[in-house]
């Protein structure tokens, strides 16, 4: 079983395909352009950077066989709307892309992510603080800091004047 899909794009009445085991790639050129947290942000936000989100469908489209230009994606994120709309699946539209199937699947039937597959030998690690973070700091010292780099001066037989009065 792969980890993804087969990616469909449409652009000007025509439909692209980028295959399942190519989709790695794909998200590699979407994240030349903008993360997938940052997506995330901008999708929480209802605001996106639309140079980047038509930056990144142009790479998406150009892999997947369409010739295209950035601008020519960006100036087609201008609907009737203003663009809101559009800018708004932008970002959905590349976060599905992103997110293996199986993964998008669970979440869409309101399932938590599976927990991580450990390999033979491993065991889960403790939630919280382990041990190693909760151990007691090393023994204080006495010794002044400033002694180890010099800032201490030796006296010679001339100390007494200094504590002269006259």
């Amino acid at each position: 079983m792969g980890g993804f899909d087969e990616i469909k794009l449409g652009w000007q009445g025509k439909t692209y395909a980028i295959p399942a085991n190519s989709a790695m790639r794909a998200i590699a050129l979407i994240e030349e352009h903008i993360t997938m947290q940052e997506l995330v942000q901008y999708a929480q936000r209802g605001t996106a950077p639309i140079g980047r989100l038509a930056n990144a469908y142009a790479s998406i489209l150009r892999f997947a066989g369409c010739k295209v230009e950035d601008f020519e994606v960006y100036l087609g994120m201008f609907g009737n709307d203003g663009g809101q709309e559009a800018i708004a699946a932008s970002v959905n539209g590349l976060l599905t892309m992103m997110i293996p199937s199986d993964l998008r699947k669970r979440m869409e039937q309101g399932l938590a992510p599976k927990k991580p597959v450990l390999l033979k030998g491993e065991k889960e690690p403790d939630l919280g603080n382990s041990r190693e973070t909760a151990k007691a700091t090393s023994k204080p010292t006495t010794r002044s800091r400033s002694g180890k780099a010099g800032a201490h001066q030796k006296t010679s037989g001339n100390s007494h004047l200094l504590n002269s009065t006259g």
